[in-house]
């Protein structure tokens, strides 16, 4: 559930989603040139970091 539960935590987080979002967004305009998915999937795995070290 690891995935799922990350993103329902976030959306419950109307302001965390829209920071995650704006990040991912500026890394690619930066010229990040991997897809908008794989961007999100590490951020994701940043807040599952976060998260597990209870931080």
């Amino acid at each position: 559930m690891g995935n799922i539960d990350i993103i329902s935590r976030i959306a419950a987080d109307r302001q965390k989603a829209k920071e995650i979002a704006y990040r991912v967004q500026d890394k690619r305009a930066k010229g990040d040139s991997r897809t908008f998915a794989q961007v999100l999937q590490e951020e994701l795995d940043k807040q599952k970091a976060i998260k597990n070290t209870g931080k």
